[in-house]
């Protein structure tokens, strides 16, 4: 075997020990996050093990807060050389009466785009029109779910992400899990806020 094969065979071998370390490593911290959480909650938690580096296994905790069904997750997505993680609150809803629904914070590109005509629900509350980009498939559901209580809890968020009703579920998405103290508090206020917005739904 030629020097030229074994120099490139131990490249190859270092490449992929780096990449495996790397997974680990990720592993590790997400997990101290979500096990931070679940102790938080008094939740669930299932780390995420083994290597799998084509296929990622995410940490996740679950179970229930004041009998509201909850599950917090994560997941990442991919486009080229950038991945971005997302952390997910899902709360199980009451009932089989909720239609979808989506909140999203307004910004300079949606205010663009309401000026050419892509138009949202109005619920009649301007510290929510003003501020949020309302979507539904039944505007009378919107306006009658975001009752002034609903809206109240919402506000009461740090809001970045996405807020939405689906499936008879709530869920809210932001981008980034809470590895630092200061977010890990800001993420324990948001997921208490959306338990008071599930209650005041059901």
């Amino acid at each position: 075997m030629s020097v030229k094969i074994l120099i490139s065979i131990s490249i190859a071998l270092f490449i992929v020990v780096l990449v495996v370390l790397l997974v680990l490593k990720s592993y590790k911290k997400r997990n101290t996050v979500f096990s931070k959480i679940a102790e938080r909650f008094q939740l669930t938690f299932e780390a995420a093990e083994g290597v799998h580096i084509f296929n990622q296994r995410f940490p996740k905790a679950h179970g229930s807060i004041d009998g509201i069904p909850v599950v917090i997750d994560m997941y990442v997505v991919s486009s080229g050389n950038s991945h971005v993680e997302y952390n997910r609150v899902m709360l199980g809803l009451g009932g089989s009466n909720h239609k979808d629904l989506c909140l999203t914070k307004e910004n300079f590109f949606r205010k663009m785009g309401k000026l050419v005509g892509m138009q949202d629900i109005v619920i009649g509350k301007p510290e929510m029109d003003d501020h949020f980009i309302i979507k539904s498939s039944d505007e009378n559901y919107a306006k009658y779910v975001l009752n002034q209580k609903v809206c109240l809890h919402i506000l009461e968020m740090t809001f970045g992400g996405s807020l939405n009703v689906k499936d008879g579920n709530l869920i809210y998405v932001e981008s980034g899990i809470p590895r630092s103290d200061s977010r890990l508090m800001s993420f324990y206020s948001n997921v208490l806020s959306l338990i008071n917005v599930a209650k005041a739904m059901n």
